[in-house]
């Protein structure tokens, strides 16, 4: 189980490592793409579809954007 704390120790080493001009390679992408799905297939139980009325708002509003 991924938690928020370990994804953002995560970013704090590839970020010193990218301070120090170190190369960051597939390995560091691939693991941290990784713990992120991990963390959100544990988080995210469903993604709620927009409502017609929701989608029928937007495009108003866009059109009035315009």
């Amino acid at each position: 189980m991924v938690t928020w704390m370990q994804i953002m120790t995560q970013v704090q080493r590839l970020g010193d490592k990218r301070k120090r001009a170190e190369h960051l390679g597939e390995e560091d992408a691939a693991g941290f793409v990784a713990m992120l799905l991990d963390f959100h297939n544990q988080t995210v139980v469903s993604v709620p579809a927009p409502s017609r009325s929701a989608l029928r708002r937007t495009s108003q509003g866009q059109e009035k954007a315009r």
